[in-house]
C-alpha cells in the first residue's frame, strides 16, 4: 500500500511539471513541487511566455527568477513568500499580487540594490506601482542601503480612497545617509519623492537626502489630496536654493493637504562648510485648506528662512522639539499656534507672524530660548492674541544682551505674559516693543522677571506696559 502511494504522487508530480512547463520558456526547467499539491516552491529562473496564475501558495527563494515576455503577467492569488532580499523578479516582469496575497513588498525583489552605485529609481517606482495597484493597503519595506535615485519617485494611488501605501525602513540615520537611505543622483534642483492621492499612510525609519553634488529642491513634495499623514523616526537633508525645503505641504495650493504628523525626526539643512545654510525651511505650506500640522520630539538646524515656515493653517502644534542655527525657527504667519517644552539655540529668532486683522492665536508655554548675541528679538513680528507662559528667553547664560518681543496692536492682538523670564541688560525695564494704533489695545504681564544677574533681576512692572482698558 505504501509503495502504492509513493508512485501515484510520483505520477501527480510528474503531470504537475508538464502542465506547469507549458507557460513556461522551453529552455527552462520545470518548477519544483514541494510538499503538498498546495504549496509551490520556485528556487530557478523561469521565462513566461504565456499568462499565469498561481492559485497555490508560493514560496520564493534567492536563486529564483521570474521574467515575462512582452505583455505576459504573472498573477499570485493565494499566499506569497518570498525567502530573503535577492532579486527574484526582472524589472520588467508583469505581476500582480491580489488581495491578502502578502503585506509587505521589497524593492530588492525587483532589482534595488541599496549596496552599489548603479541607479535604483527603476526597481523602486515599480514596487511602488505594484502597492498602488494592490486592492488592499500594503508596506514597502528598505532594508538598510544607499538607494540611488535619478528621477522623482511618485507614490499614492490613482484617485483618493481609504488604502494605505506605508514606507518602512529598517532605520533612520543622524545625516541621512546609512539608514534606508534614498539619495538623489538626478540633476540640481529635483524633487525626490513627490505623494499624492495619499490617506492614513506612515513613512518610519527612512532617510531623505542627496546622494551627489546635485542639491535637491524638496525631500518631499506633497500635492492633493493628502490627510492623516504620519512621519516617524525620519531624517531629511540634501536640499538647498530659492524656495528649498526639505518638506513641501502643498505650498501656494488651496487644495487639501492635512492633518500631518512629524514625530522624532531629523532636519538638517545643506552647508558647504559649517557656517552658511542654503537651504530656506524644514518645512513649507500652509494656504487655506492645507492645514493642522504637527511636530514632536524634531529636531531643526540651518535654515536661513524659518525652519518651520508656514503661512495659514488652523492648527500648528509644536512640542519637545530642538532648534539650532535658524535665522527663524517657527515662522507661521496666520495660524493658531501652540509651541510647548521646545528648546532652542544660536538661532536669530524664535517666533514670527503676519501683521494682520485677522483673529489668530499664538500660545508659547515652557520654552527655553537662548538666542544669539547680535539679535534682539525672541519675537521678531507678531499679531494676533498672544499668551506666554514660563518660557525662560535668553537661558541660563550667553552673552545675548537683549530679549525682546514685537508684537502689532490691532484689533486682535491682546498680550497676556504670565511668568516669563526676560535676560536683558538694564536699564531695560520692558521686554515688549508695540507696533500699530494702541487705542484698544490690552497687554498685562504677571510675575514676569527682566535683568541679567541675580543683583538686576526683577519684576516686570506694569506701568511699564501699554495697558487701555
Amino acid at each position: 500500500m505504501t509503495n502504492i502511494k509513493a508512485r501515484l504522487f510520483y505520477i501527480y508530480f510528474l503531470l504537475f511539471s508538464m502542465v506547469v512547463s507549458i507557460s513556461c520558456h522551453k529552455t527552462e526547467k520545470s518548477l519544483l513541487l514541494a510538499g503538498t499539491p498546495s504549496l509551490l516552491v520556485i528556487s530557478e529562473p523561469k521565462i513566461f511566455d504565456k499568462d499565469i496564475i498561481f492559485n497555490q501558495d508560493v514560496i520564493l527563494y534567492p536563486g529564483a527568477f521570474l521574467e515575462t515576455i512582452d505583455s505576459v503577467k504573472i498573477m499570485f492569488k493565494k499566499k506569497v513568500t518570498i525567502i530573503g532580499e535577492s532579486q527574484v523578479f526582472s524589472e520588467n516582469a508583469n505581476v500582480e499580487f491580489k488581495m491578502g496575497t502578502l503585506s509587505a513588498l521589497n524593492p530588492c525583489w525587483f532589482g534595488a540594490r541599496g549596496d552599489d552605485e548603479i541607479d535604483d529609481t527603476k526597481a523602486i517606482q515599480k514596487t511602488i506601482d505594484i502597492a498602488s495597484q494592490y486592492e488592499g493597503s500594503i508596506n514597502i519595506d528598505f532594508p538598510l542601503g544607499q538607494y540611488k535615485i535619478s528621477s522623482t519617485l511618485e507614490l499614492g494611488n490613482v484617485l483618493p480612497n481609504g488604502k494605505s501605501i506605508n514606507l518602512i525602513g529598517t532605520s533612520m540615520s543622524n545625516d541621512a545617509m546609512v539608514g534606508s537611505s534614498l539619495q538623489w543622483i538626478g540633476s540640481d534642483g529635483g524633487v525626490l519623492l513627490r505623494i499624492q492621492n495619499y490617506c492614513v499612510g506612515l513613512i518610519e525609519n527612512m532617510d531623505f537626502t542627496k546622494g551627489s553634488s546635485q542639491l535637491l529642491k524638496h525631500d518631499i513634495e506633497m500635492r492633493p489630496f493628502i490627510y492623516q499623514v504620519s512621519f516617524k523616526n525620519c531624517s531629511f537633508g540634501g536640499c538647498g536654493g530659492p524656495g528649498s525645503a526639505n518638506v513641501n505641504l502643498n505650498q501656494d495650493n488651496n487644495l487639501q493637504v492635512d492633518e500631518i504628523s512629524f514625530d522624532r525626526c531629523d532636519f538638517r539643512g545643506y552647508t558647504p562648510d559649517g557656517i552658511h545654510w542654503e537651504t530656506e525651511s524644514a518645512v513649507i505650506g500652509g494656504y487655506s485648506n492645507t492645514k493642522n500640522f504637527y511636530f514632536n520630539f524634531c529636531s531643526m538646524l540651518g535654515y536661513n528662512i524659518g525652519a518651520i515656515n508656514l503661512g495659514m493653517t488652523d492648527i500648528l502644534k509644536i512640542e519637545n522639539c530642538s532648534f539650532a542655527f535658524n535665522t527663524t525657527d517657527i515662522v507661521c504667519l496666520v495660524c493658531n499656534t501652540l509651541a510647548t517644552s521646545n528648546y532652542s539655540e544660536h538661532s536669530g529668532s524664535f517666533y514670527r507672524s503676519g501683521i494682520t486683522n485677522n483673529v489668530s492665536f499664538t500660545t508659547l508655554m515652557s520654552n527655553c530660548f537662548y538666542g544669539t548675541e547680535d539679535k534682539d528679538f525672541v519675537i521678531t513680528q507678531g499679531g494676533g492674541h498672544l499668551v506666554m507662559i514660563n518660557n525662560n528667553f535668553g537661558g541660563m547664560g550667553g552673552e545675548d544682551l537683549l530679549n525682546k518681543i514685537n508684537w502689532d496692536t490691532g484689533p486682535f492682538s491682546d498680550v497676556y505674559s504670565i511668568g516669563n523670564f526676560f535676560r536683558n541688560a538694564p536699564p531695560m525695564h520692558s521686554p515688549f516693543e508695540f507696533s500699530g494704533p494702541q487705542n484698544n489695545f490690552t497687554v498685562r504681564t504677571y510675575g514676569d522677571l527682566i535683568g541679567r544677574t541675580l543683583e538686576d533681576i526683577q519684576v516686570v512692572k506694569p506701568d511699564t506696559l501699554i495697558n487701555h482698558n
